[in-house]
């Protein structure tokens, strides 16, 4: 997503898809992540998500509650692993994250209402480790 160094381009910020179910919360993660420099795209619930990365795809992480109507974040980030590896997950909650999920070098939580530096550091992190795990281009 990003363009090579060196190649006299800017590359674009990262883009972070914001899922939460509740409107606030979800407008103050993109806020945060906003001033941070991230490009930030929303969606309410698990099921838009998916929509939005078919729809638009080119995003580099993506941050979701747990408990929402309609598709869990946990369904969410099983889909988002498997049809989009290299995408890390932030789960943004302050419910249980299954345990399977708490292994996988891609996936990390955050209570929330997170604090502005903890999601950024969270974020950053995980954008670090999923440019580990991309192979090298010649």
């Amino acid at each position: 997503m990003q363009q090579p160094v060196g190649s006299g381009e800017e590359s674009p910020p990262p883009r972070v898809l914001v899922v939460d179910d509740e409107p606030e919360l979800r407008r103050s993660i993109g806020r945060s992540l906003t001033r941070s420099g991230y490009d930030v795209a929303f969606a309410a619930n698990g099921r838009q998500a998916l929509d939005t990365l078919a729809a638009e795809g080119g995003v580099d992480a993506v941050t979701t509650d747990v408990d929402m109507p309609v598709m869990s974040g946990p369904e969410l980030a099983r889909e988002v692993l498997h049809h989009h590896p290299g995408v890390p997950v932030l789960f943004v909650s302050s419910s249980l994250v299954p345990a399977r999920f708490l292994d996988h070098p891609l996936v990390d939580r955050l209570l929330k209402p997170p604090a502005p530096g903890a999601l950024r550091a969270r974020v950053g992190r995980l954008l670090r480790a999923a440019a580990a795990t991309r192979p090298a281009s010649s």
